[in-house]
């Protein structure tokens, strides 16, 4: 008959131990030894499964809270993620690709008006770009103008095509552009 008892490896919020125990599961393992679960918290594998072998590992990731601001809303999220995509998709917040996402630590609560960490989206600038009368293509981008842009595409247009709006142009928000 196999034992049921089992060494298992715990870490906790970075924090690691082993310890031999007779529970079943990994949630009946860590009420036994006393501890909470907290909202936005995770557990892998999850508090249903058995264990059922030495040296089973369990992660629990601690949750923090994280003001997530895209420069027009801001959302507070409670999350044990640590890849800033996960955490904005997790606020609700969906990202392209494109969009640059920092995660920095609030300097002063009262000038950011941010308890915990900060993650800025500095989102890409939606534009299209019909070449020589084919479909427009959607393109995100940081430029600032539509040189900038063709340069970053690596769009060069032919000698005589004309560039509307004109190439000097700043880009704005769902521009139209069109090589002819």
């Amino acid at each position: 008959k196999p034992s049921d008892s089992h060494v298992v490896d715990l870490e906790i919020g970075g924090q690691q131990s082993s310890l031999p125990t007779r529970a079943k599961t990994v949630g009946d393992l860590l009420n036994k030894i006393g501890v909470y679960i907290h909202e936005g918290d995770i557990v892998e594998p999850s508090t249903a499964t058995p264990i059922d072998s030495n040296n089973f590992r369990i992660q629990v990731y601690r949750s923090r809270p994280v003001t997530v601001s895209d420069g027009k809303t801001s959302k507070i999220v409670l999350t044990a993620q640590k890849s800033p995509v996960l955490i904005a998709k997790q606020a609700g917040f969906k990202t392209y690709p494109e969009d640059t996402l920092a995660i920095s630590t609030a300097d002063n609560f009262s000038d950011d008006q941010v308890v915990g960490e900060k993650l800025t989206i500095n989102k890409a600038t939606p534009v299209t770009i019909s070449l020589y009368g084919a479909p427009a293509a959607q393109y995100r981008t940081h430029a600032r103008t539509i040189k900038e842009l063709f340069n970053q595409q690596k769009i060069v247009p032919e000698p005589g095509a004309t560039v509307t709006p004109e190439i000097s142009k700043a880009i704005i928000q769902n521009m139209a552009i069109f090589v002819s």
